[in-house]
């Protein structure tokens, strides 16, 4: 097999937590991500109302009818995405920066043991028309896991001094999160790198590897220089979400983004409507609770701000 795939882009569902298809950095071209809140004019808006939004489905039916997107990407689960990319029958497609690292991501190993010679890069994003480009942001706070401690603990003192000790270099952060330095791991101090050599799974069995995830540290150590490389691409130019808290008519409404924007955004881009289908979408988002969530996020981004 050749260390070339063809030139067709995946826009696959990622799993359920996510509220809209994976294709984030190709709407950066005209500088909104369809869920973010987006400042026009001193108002905030959802970057999915917006009118640039249209000029993007405009281009993304075009791909979609010249080829250039894959055909299954509505139903598309991980495994079938995993395995497009596997046989190298997609050329691009949205992941994260651990896909350029074969020994980081179970995908880019299988694509690996398939065709030993193909290579994932992280491409700059993509620059459109107006010079708009960007990743976005992510919100750090909602990625990492909450944990409580309850109010009748009889020493919470010594938990926090374990704690502590867990996130502290001079501690126990490596031997929590790696085991045994030159047994489970090795740290190349030169480098600022860490290679794992004992599996995660059975560092779980001996109690390492912070298995209840009682700290969320980012070690970015454990990047391999691929991983390290793409990440200062994405941080090249992040496009910023204004508000990341979520408000009282968002759980009112559910259904606006995971259901009524997905279902007009598959049927706009696979060409089953045509893209002036989209003025209808935003005249029922507005209805169907779309405004009072946004008066929500103005009025308190403003109070924010104060």
């Amino acid at each position: 097999m050749e260390n070339i795939c063809t030139a067709q882009i995946l826009l696959c569902s990622p799993p359920a937590r996510h509220h809209l298809l994976s294709i984030n950095s190709l709407l950066a071209h005209v500088g909104i991500i369809p869920t973010f809140w987006m400042e026009r004019d001193g108002q905030l808006k959802k970057g999915l109302v917006l009118p640039e939004m249209k000029e993007a489905l405009t281009l993304l039916q075009n791909w979609y009818k010249d080829g250039l997107i894959d055909h299954d990407f509505p139903i598309m689960e991980d495994k079938q995405k995993n395995e497009k990319i596997t046989n190298s029958l997609v050329g691009l497609f949205e992941g994260d920066v651990y896909y350029t690292e074969k020994g980081s991501n179970p995908t880019a190993l299988a694509l690996s043991n398939v065709n030993p010679g193909a290579e994932v890069v992280m491409l700059e994003a993509p620059l459109g028309p107006d010079g708009k480009w960007g990743y976005q942001e992510v919100n750090a706070v909602s990625a990492a896991p909450f944990r409580s401690l309850s109010a009748h603990a009889q020493d919470p003192k010594k938990l926090f001094q374990f704690l502590d000790w867990m996130a502290n270099d001079d501690g126990g952060f490596n031997l929590v999160l790696y085991g045994i330095e030159d047994k489970d791991f090795t740290y190349d101090r030169a480098s600022n790198t860490i290679d794992q050599i004992t599996p995660y799974a059975d560092l779980y069995k001996r109690g390492y590897s912070n298995p209840i995830r009682m700290i969320y540290i980012t070690d970015r150590r454990y990047a391999k220089p691929p991983v390290r490389e793409a990440i200062e691409i994405v941080n090249q130019h992040l496009i910023v979400n204004e508000l990341w808290n979520t408000l009282p008519a968002e759980n009112d409404y559910p259904d606006l983004e995971t259901k009524l924007w997905k279902e007009y955004f598959v049927k706009i881009v696979t060409g089953v409507w045509p893209v002036d289908k989209y003025d209808v979408f935003i005249q029922k988002y507005y209805q169907q609770g779309g405004a009072e969530i946004e008066k929500q996020a103005n009025e308190l981004w403003k109070e924010l701000k104060n």
